[in-house]
């Protein structure tokens, strides 16, 4: 635990409540903004940018300035109660973030010494198991197998990818693997997730392998490459999502007109918040507080269940917190997953600080589980899911958090697992 960034942080919410008891508007901006003094603390401590806390810190400011930027449209009355609720819920989270120390720079992580793993024929390995994720995926290889690739190992073809770009000198062969890799899951996922996934892990894989030695001004052609990429993906998403096209990207991109670009920046999801979505935010806030929930959730008992799949068992009672949400009638679809909406469901202040707890927690360990491995080819897979993870932090806050156990599950396990033969290892020592 950082003391110091805990007594300031706590200095600074302390007027920050002053301000709201006298202003709301204003002392919710003001707590808000707590996310990223703490975001400066950390960094004029360590320097570092790219790690789990960090990125926890901007992420949650990101997602919550958003449901409230334009709240000074409405008088001070309007959802009071959940406005306190509010600044509750930031001032937890804030702390929480305290509890954590800032990672050292990612640097020094490719500093440690690791031992190479000589395998025979190992590239032609990972062509065949990318081969074998993606029919288990698509169900060529049976309805059992599908089920467990898509619950628990549905990144697997792209880390796969990833681990063979990593581990060729010559990257045209993994570029396309990349490529191959994206268009299928644009053909899969019809959503922004299926265009987003391959792109973020393929910038990881370009970090790793630069060992993060990244000079923004001699770099810059690849960061601003990367910064359109994502921003021209994001765009297409949205077109590809609002059309009727279903038979892959291929299809999509042979029908796309200029209009098509007209109609989406006319009626782009990409603004701050407007008035209705305020009014739809604070009413689901309202809607999960009042103790009056004609179904029980509970954002854990969803990672409980999964041990109890739905395939097997159908009769299985729904835990998912945006199908309880749309069962119930409580929120529109662009609102299913918003900062505090999944944590609060039936748990309240508890369940935000339950929740965002863990997903720090989770970061804290995949982070001590790279500095003690010693294996280059496990150290690939883990740093490729950390940094992963560190990016996903904005989706899991805003949610579903369910997404924790098809992207990293598998993986995680395999980290707690090194971390435990570690520490067993220098118990023996040490006897």
């Amino acid at each position: 635990m950082n003391i110091n960034n805990l007594f300031l942080y706590l200095f600074y919410v302390g007027l920050s409540f002053l301000v709201f008891l006298i202003d709301s508007y204003i002392g919710l901006l003001s707590a808000i903004f707590g996310y990223i003094f703490l975001f400066f603390l950390n960094y004029r401590k360590n320097g570092s940018l790219f790690n789990y806390v960090q990125f926890y810190l901007i992420a949650c400011w990101i997602l919550s300035i958003t449901q409230i930027y334009n709240l000074y449209n409405f008088d001070e009355t309007f959802f009071y109660e959940e406005r306190f609720y509010f600044l509750y819920c930031v001032i937890i989270t804030g702390l929480i973030s305290t509890f954590f120390e800032v990672p050292a720079q990612n640097l020094l992580l490719f500093q440690i010494k690791k031992k190479q793993q000589n395998l025979n024929y190992l590239n032609y390995i990972l062509v065949f198991l990318w081969i074998l994720s993606i029919l288990s995926i698509d169900g060529f290889l049976g309805g059992v197998l599908q089920y467990v690739f898509r619950n628990l190992l549905l990144i697997s073809p792209i880390i796969v990818a990833s681990i063979l770009y990593l581990n060729t000198k010559k990257k045209l062969f993994p570029n396309i693997l990349f490529f191959i890799t994206f268009l299928y899951y644009t053909s899969i996922m019809f959503n922004r997730t299926g265009f987003l996934l391959v792109p973020l892990i393929f910038i990881v894989t370009i970090l790793i392998e630069k060992e993060f030695k990244i000079n923004f001004i001699k770099n810059s052609r690849f960061v601003f490459g990367a910064l359109i990429l994502l921003f021209f993906t994001l765009v297409i998403a949205d077109i590809y999502k609002g059309s009727n096209s279903r038979e892959g990207l291929i299809s999509f991109l042979k029908d796309l007109k200029i209009s098509d670009f007209k109609d989406f920046s006319s009626n782009t999801r990409y603004q701050i918040n407007p008035t209705h979505n305020i009014y739809d935010y604070f009413s689901i806030l309202d809607a999960l507080t009042d103790e009056k929930k004609e179904l029980k959730g509970n954002i854990f008992y969803q990672y409980i269940s999964s041990a109890k799949p739905r395939f097997f068992f159908p009769e299985k009672q729904v835990t998912n917190i945006s199908e309880l949400n749309y069962l119930q009638g409580y929120v529109a679809n662009k609102l299913f997953f918003a900062i505090f909406i999944e944590s609060t469901y039936n748990l309240g202040l508890i369940g935000v600080f339950l929740f965002h707890l863990l997903l720090l927690l989770v970061g804290k360990i995949m982070f001590n589980s790279l500095l003690i491995v010693k294996n280059k080819f496990l150290f690939k897979l883990f740093s490729i899911h950390y940094f992963f993870y560190i990016i996903s932090m904005y989706t899991l806050i805003r949610g579903p958090g369910i997404h924790l156990v098809p992207y990293f599950f598998i993986c995680f396990c395999i980290m707690i697992y090194i971390l435990y033969l570690s520490k067993k290892t220098s118990i023996r020592k040490f006897d």
